[in-house]
């Protein structure tokens, strides 16, 4: 009898160690209490993708952890200044956002078996919505309102950066493809008889121009490209096709012109200059708050 009564105490203390290892306190934001299921439900919200325009995290194991609690901390910081703004979503829009979610599955089955998975409903998902909509709502007025680029700093930038500004290789090349190699040979036999214009004019659909960077292709095709000298061409054998391939000419690296490049400037120091805003805005409102972190 003692044994069982043993067995039935060490099982409960067990089994109430998990639980207590489930609901652990991992930090505190001034009144607000963060648990560890909170953390691990702010974990699966990022794989829906609705969080906030800063970066994804790459971190893995325990360092994503601690990188998303540090964000689950600034978001309850932003969160309560959202409500302080007394910042309403309309339903529309939150309900506008879940179906664009769902429409990423491919059924609605899918993605109710990808919440069950992760322990959500479509309530809670909804309110996760309406949460990024205040917060971002509020990130609108105080760090995105602030932002601002000139067109001074775009061309200095690019001034002090030009070498960074350099377009890509293009190879401008030809393809056939066929499960008969004797027809990418007799093509071939044409490109040496006629050219390049005459065998695509003779093999019309079949012969294909292309331009492509280096990156674009695949690996295979690069590998093929950089061995061909202009003019020359190559029989492969792939997996199921024969493939040929004509190197018509490798257009190359040049400087891109400010005109060129204006907006992608721009765009990257707007990005930056928001980080930065936004660091300082989190900034001030940790120093104004009262966070206790447990989990470091």
């Amino acid at each position: 009898m003692k044994t069982k009564i043993f067995l039935i105490l060490f099982i409960a203390l067990q089994l109430g160690a998990s639980a207590e290892e489930i609901t652990r306190i991992v930090a505190k934001v001034n009144n607000q209490v963060i648990t560890s299921r909170d953390l691990d439900d702010y974990c699966k919200a990022l794989n829906y993708d609705i969080s906030d325009s800063r970066q994804k995290i790459s971190l893995q194991g325990q360092e994503f952890n601690k990188e998303a609690l540090k964000r689950l901390i600034e978001d309850k910081l932003v969160l309560g200044e959202a409500i302080r703004e007394k910042i309403q979503i309309p339903q529309p829009m939150i309900d506008n956002r879940l179906d664009q979610i769902i429409s990423s599955y491919p059924s609605r089955q899918d993605f109710e078996a990808s919440l069950l998975e992760k322990g959500f409903t479509v309530t809670s998902l909804k309110k996760k919505i309406e949460s990024q909509y205040m917060m971002r709502e509020v990130i609108d007025k105080y760090v995105k309102s602030m932002v601002s680029v000139s067109p001074q700093e775009i061309f200095s930038y690019y001034s002090q950066n030009k070498d960074s500004f350099q377009s890509p290789e293009i190879y401008i090349f030809y393809i056939a493809k066929s499960q008969e190699k004797s027809i990418l040979e007799d093509i071939s036999k044409l490109i040496e008889a006629e050219g390049i214009i005459g065998a695509q004019n003779a093999y019309w659909g079949l012969l294909m121009k292309m331009e492509s960077t280096k990156e674009e292709l695949k690996a295979d095709i690069a590998e093929v490209l950089e061995k061909l000298k202009s003019g020359s061409w190559s029989i492969k054998q792939g997996e199921d096709l024969y493939y040929l391939i004509y190197l018509d000419k490798i257009m190359p690296s040049r400087l891109l012109s400010f005109e060129e490049v204006q907006r992608q400037v721009y765009s990257y120091l707007w990005e930056e200059n928001f980080q930065k805003r936004f660091k300082q805005w989190i900034g001030e409102l940790k120093d104004k708050a009262v966070i206790e972190n447990y989990y470091e």
